[in-house]
């Protein structure tokens, strides 16, 4: 019940209380992955990137090949400057999930950022071969109102 009611909260968009809800979870359960994970979430949108690697740290000690936890982790190395961290995740991510369509964007963007524009195409390539053949509309899992239409467009074809 007390996940349930996190939730709504998080939907709702009440972050404040959905942090708590997950916070008692966890006092419950400390191994809920999904606790953890959202915890985790709220934490790095808030900007408290320390607590959210901290549980980030807990799940990935619990099941290291948790694919949004890797790639969130990724995300909060890329914003403190922390690239070859950041690459080391995107790659472990990757290899967690070689169609995960987010990890290839953002090794993309790497490759771009660096200059390497041949890589920079094959990881570019591989999102539009990941998309290909689904709907526009169909939301990106892990990025909130994300749709492949959207992501789409943002990976220029390089071919």
């Amino acid at each position: 019940v007390i996940f349930e009611e996190a939730v709504a909260c998080f939907r709702a968009m009440e972050i404040e209380e959905a942090l708590g809800g997950f916070t008692r979870v966890l006092q419950i359960n400390p191994r809920n992955e999904r606790a953890l994970y959202t915890a985790a979430l709220l934490l790095a949108n808030g900007g408290e990137v320390d607590g959210a690697e901290e549980h980030l740290g807990k799940l990935l000690d619990i099941n290291s090949l948790h694919l949004e936890a890797i790639y969130l982790l990724s995300l909060i190395h890329r914003v403190r400057g922390e690239v070859e961290k950041e690459i080391a995740q995107l790659k472990k991510a990757l290899y967690s999930d070689r169609n995960f369509v987010l990890g290839h964007f953002q090794m993309g963007g790497f490759y771009l950022r660096s200059g390497r524009t041949e890589e920079a195409k094959r990881s570019l390539v591989n999102v539009l071969d990941i998309l290909r053949g689904q709907d526009d509309g169909g939301l990106i899992d892990g990025v909130e109102g994300l749709t492949v239409g959207g992501l789409r467009r943002s990976a220029p074809s390089g071919r």
